[in-house]
């Protein structure tokens, strides 16, 4: 009893320790404020031996790791989870309530509630987001077919856990985003490889390279790709633990962003004719028989829709697409300009002339997506349509969504 009485006098001589950091994690995202600060109480009441300059420490530590680098962020987590089970106080809390022996079923409600809700736990989304990156880029054994552009790409092994799972106990609309941004980099890793590789190596880019402008001067800087918004409509609800895969493919290009459609649809509702980087799966499910399935069918299987688009970035300097797509052989050869001459073709042939009526085509729904950019426009307020705001903003009221 007294263990936890000096818990509670931690706590209470601490509070403007843990005030302040509530305030710092105001710019946190919602789930890495509920952890961290759910870890942080933990910290008090199992271990009150931790005096309140380590409590202090971890505070700033955690409120400021998100302006440093991404490898001292991780270092700081590390190192918290070495204090952790280093903490003699923790361990014994923890054996004395759930040791396999003495409470078998206690341990066996822990170890299910932790697998069956695996896919949500801290950390578990980094793992699955740079496990599929690393896979892709560094591991894919097979080359890609000379129309891998615009194929589907198939994230399957997925559901929603309960704890991803709203008060009308369906898979909550904020939690589709963190499985599309899996489902997404297994696309772009799959199939700018080469591209990302060829110009990471590069120490520079100049601008003629880019076809932006003739000037020589190179642009230095780390090659990435970069989100520039993504939207998700919803169509059917997913219910605790149903299986779903996510269909994603290239919907169209400009000269500054390529766009992402991914398909949430119920596993196994369709079934591939074959797979271009798994030649295994060819062999080993030919015998097996696929259901065709009417366009009305079809569309009962999805569960949402999501449209993404995508820039990408030499440091400052914007690198078109198209230049990407042609560094990873993804692009057949641009016709000669000047060229006037009618040429009739298989309309499924992997040439430019069709990869371009059907960017055009899928242009024709990414533009609308494109023009929803104009919405910054609509802060702070427009009164009735009039776009000279005034200086006054009267609004409803102010509250805060997790502390008073």
């Amino acid at each position: 009893m007294s263990n936890w009485t000096s818990a509670f006098s931690v706590l209470a001589e601490n509070l403007s320790s843990l005030l302040t950091f509530f305030q710092w994690t105001e710019n946190y995202t919602y789930h890495a404020s509920v952890h961290h600060v759910s870890f942080f109480l933990l910290l008090f009441l199992i271990d009150p031996s931790l005096n309140r300059k380590a409590h202090l420490s971890f505070c700033t530590i955690m409120a400021t790791a998100r302006n440093l680098r991404t490898s001292l962020s991780s270092g700081s987590v590390a190192a918290l989870a070495a204090v952790v089970a280093s903490s003699s106080a923790i361990r014994d809390t923890f054996m004395r309530f759930f040791h396999p022996t003495v409470h078998p079923w206690r341990f066996l409600i822990l170890a299910l509630s932790v697998i069956l809700n695996a896919k949500s736990l801290p950390l578990v989304w980094h793992f699955r987001l740079f496990r599929s990156m690393w896979y892709q880029l560094y591991m894919q054994p097979s080359p890609l077919p000379v129309d891998a552009l615009l194929r589907p790409l198939v994230t399957k092994s997925m559901y929603s856990p309960l704890n991803e799972c709203d008060y009308n106990l369906h898979k909550s609309n904020s939690t589709y985003f963190a499985d599309l941004d899996v489902a997404r980099t297994q696309l772009v890793t799959s199939l700018l490889r080469k591209g990302i590789k060829a110009s990471s190596k590069k120490s520079e880019v100049t601008l003629k390279d880019t076809s932006i402008s003739n000037s020589p001067s190179a642009v230095q800087g780390k090659y990435m790709v970069a989100l520039g918004a993504v939207s998700c409509h919803f169509k059917r609800e997913i219910k605790p633990y149903e299986r779903y895969e996510v269909w994603t493919r290239i919907l169209s290009w400009d000269k500054k962003w390529f766009y992402i459609i991914s398909h949430i649809v119920k596993e196994g509702a369709v079934k591939p004719d074959g797979w271009a980087l798994q030649p295994q799966l060819n062999t080993s499910r030919k015998q097996s028989t696929r259901k065709s399935l009417s366009a009305e069918e079809t569309k009962k299987c999805i569960f949402a829709t999501s449209i993404a688009k995508y820039v990408i970035k030499k440091g400052r300097l914007t690198i078109p697409p198209e230049k990407v797509f042609l560094d990873s052989d993804l692009l057949p050869a641009r016709p000669e300009e000047g060229s006037n001459g009618v040429t009739h073709h298989d309309p499924t042939e992997w040439i430019w002339e069709n990869i371009e009526a059907e960017r055009s085509r899928g242009w024709e729904l990414a533009r609308h997506f494109d023009a929803l950019d104009g919405l910054h426009d609509e802060f702070p307020v427009s009164h009735f349509g009039d776009t000279n705001k005034s200086e006054t903003v009267e609004v409803l009221g102010e509250y805060r969504d997790l502390f008073w």
